[in-house]
């Protein structure tokens, strides 16, 4: 198999577990795995009081992280279509952020997403995922 639907079904697999993860410390609090939130204490106490929406909202990207994952390792058209979508998502999301006042953060977030969107769409890329 060539290695770019192997890259893409790794970084979803790694996205999957993280989302996972996250879900389980906003449905399940209290566990080591809320150690994972030290380095954001504010967003994580923040986001806690609505914590059934945030932990249902990252299982929900979990799950459309793993099918991405699965359309990837098996180049899927549609495998590939849905992590351009959640690219350029991302890359809409990295917008906000820049408008919102973390300028610096969104604007790396914009050229990265924007980068691997121009990447995928190559039409050597995109060949890959013929089924």
């Amino acid at each position: 198999m060539p290695v770019t639907p192997r890259i893409m079904g790794g970084f979803f697999l790694l996205a999957t577990s993280i989302c996972a993860v996250s879900a389980l410390t906003f449905l399940h609090p209290g566990t080591l795995l809320d150690r994972i939130w030290s380095f954001k204490r504010a967003e994580y106490a923040s986001m806690m009081t609505h914590a059934v929406w945030g932990g249902a909202g990252f299982a929900l990207l979990a799950l459309v992280f793993a099918a991405t994952a699965w359309g990837a390792f098996h180049r899927r058209r549609w495998g590939h279509e849905l992590a351009v979508g959640v690219f350029l998502v991302n890359a809409l999301a990295d917008a906000g952020r820049m408008i919102s006042g973390s300028f610096a953060e969104g604007a790396l977030g914009v050229v990265i997403s924007g980068a691997v969107v121009v990447w995928l769409t190559r039409p050597g890329v995109r060949a890959l995922f013929s089924n």
